[in-house]
């Protein structure tokens, strides 16, 4: 080894030992401290976020499931809905027969829940009501064919919860009503019958069962074909959305040629139903909950909205801007449920 080489190594070693003794400044550590702590909230901040996002569609779709299938439910019902219609003789005042009509003892009615619902102090927009062979008897089994008296409406007020809770800890809410009569406490050929006049009594509300929460609107819609009614409105325009099977209504339809079509509702089934539903996720009803009041939703007098078949269109935009207004989570639910027993005739 040269001369040179060996009087330097020693000191190369001693510089190699102090910078490897050399530690971090105090202002070294603070920059990292900072720095740590800077990624950390952003990554609290961006978990924080990501929680709140995944509780909020947790709910939601919890929330809208029990709404999608109670919709399920409820279309599947109204397709069953029948009037058993037969052919009998009309006869004059003088009791000699002069022709063929149309005849049935049950009744399918549609509308506006103040008009067509006994004591509707707490419902809202549209029922439904009528007869369907859903086979269901409390003291009879294996006859599929039993008749039974269906109805859906929307009714608000508290729950009845279970003990040892108080009434002061039932919370009010919206709710889907089902009427599912048995057979054996079907009405409709009894004293009271149906009638030409909108309200019925051979229903009853009694023993109606909430099917879902937090639905806030229902329309029931009958309608002629979308080839034969573009519009949708044909079959309820002069009454106002209600559909009573048991009423003579005359219509007139015109189609998408400009085509005339004329006929009349009575003892008929409507060929198709549109029905509409607006539900609201839990959150916003929790958010909006006004005690045993009603709630407000944006709209200043709902009972207006869905009483004119031809602002249908625009009472729904009327309710979703006030729904948005309130920052309400929401969602519609919208078909066409053909009936199977419509045996439509002019």
């Amino acid at each position: 080894m040269p001369p040179s080489c060996a009087m330097q190594s020693p000191i190369s070693k001693r510089h190699w030992y102090k910078q490897r003794q050399s530690g971090f400044t105090i202002v070294e550590l603070l920059v990292a401290t900072a720095v740590l702590m800077l990624l950390m909230a952003l990554l609290l901040s961006a978990l924080n976020s990501s929680m709140t996002i995944w509780t909020r569609g947790a709910s939601k779709i919890q929330s809208f499931q029990q709404a999608r299938a109670a919709y399920e439910a409820m279309t599947r019902k109204i397709s069953q809905a029948t009037l058993n219609i037969y052919w009998d003789y009309d006869t004059n005042s003088s009791g000699n027969p002069t022709g063929y009509k149309r005849q049935s003892e049950l009744q399918f009615l549609s509308g506006p829940s103040a008009n067509i619902l006994p004591g509707a102090g707490n419902s809202r927009t549209h029922s439904v009501f009528f007869v369907a062979p859903l086979g269901y008897a409390t003291t009879t089994t294996n006859l599929q064919s039993l008749l039974n008296a269906c109805g859906y409406y929307l009714d608000f007020g508290p729950d009845s919860p279970p003990s040892p809770l108080t009434a002061s800890d039932a919370k009010s809410r919206f709710r889907l009503m089902e009427l599912w009569q048995p057979t054996e406490s079907l009405g409709i050929y009894g004293a009271n019958k149906p009638s030409g006049s909108p309200a019925s009594t051979w229903y009853s509300t009694n023993g109606a069962s909430m099917l879902a929460e937090n639905i806030i609107a229902l329309i029931i819609r009958p309608r002629l074909p979308q080839r034969e009614d573009p519009n949708g409105n044909a079959l309820v325009t002069s009454s106002g959305f209600i559909y009573n099977s048991v009423a003579t209504n005359s219509f007139t339809a015109t189609n998408s040629s400009g085509a005339l079509s004329t006929g009349n509702t009575l003892h008929q089934l409507p060929p198709v139903v549109q029905v509409t539903m607006v539900a609201i996720d839990e959150r916003s009803a929790l958010r909006n909950a006004n005690g045993t009041l009603m709630p407000d939703y944006g709209v200043t007098n709902v009972s207006l909205l869905f009483t004119t078949p031809a602002d249908f269109q625009q009472d729904l935009k009327t309710l979703e801007s006030g729904l948005i207004s309130k920052n309400i989570t929401y969602q519609v639910f919208d078909t066409l449920v053909p009936l199977e027993g419509a045996k439509w005739s002019r």
